[in-house]
């Protein structure tokens, strides 16, 4: 389903729903989130587990929220990344930040061993030309 505005012209937020659909689109217009990111978000806020549930299919059915695309992207963006994160950090990562265990296997999977190997040889560069900046022990 397309994204279309126009189904969540929610200016005035006379009903919890409305109020509900407003606080999660602008957490979402923050920065993108996982389903259940903006879940903990909305019941810390004090939105009733019903009614975000609600929110949440909606948003869902609308394309506002993608797990699988935003999980995809954590893992390229980690395994890239100075860092360069392996798929044992970036499958603690994604399950710290609440993606379920099938998200996440299926993020992982787009994870080659070329990419891991890639990304240890960098981290190994970059630790070798930082102790390489170090004072001789005395």
């Amino acid at each position: 389903m397309e994204k279309n505005p126009a189904d969540f012209d929610v200016r005035s937020a006379d009903s919890p729903k409305n109020e509900a659909l407003n606080y999660a689109l602008r957490v979402l217009s923050a920065s993108p989130k996982s389903r259940h990111q903006l879940k903990e978000k909305m019941l810390t806020k004090g939105f009733a587990e019903s009614l975000t549930e609600s929110v949440l299919g909606r948003l869902e059915a609308a394309g506002y929220i993608n797990d699988q695309a935003l999980a995809e992207g954590l893992v390229h963006r980690m395994a890239s990344s100075r860092k360069g994160y392996g798929k044992r950090r970036a499958a603690f990562e994604l399950k710290r930040r609440g993606f379920g265990p099938d998200t996440a296997e299926r993020a992982l999977e787009g994870l080659s061993p070329s990419q891991e190997e890639e990304a240890a040889l960098s981290l190994a560069r970059l630790v070798w030309e930082k102790s390489a900046k170090l004072p001789e022990p005395k």
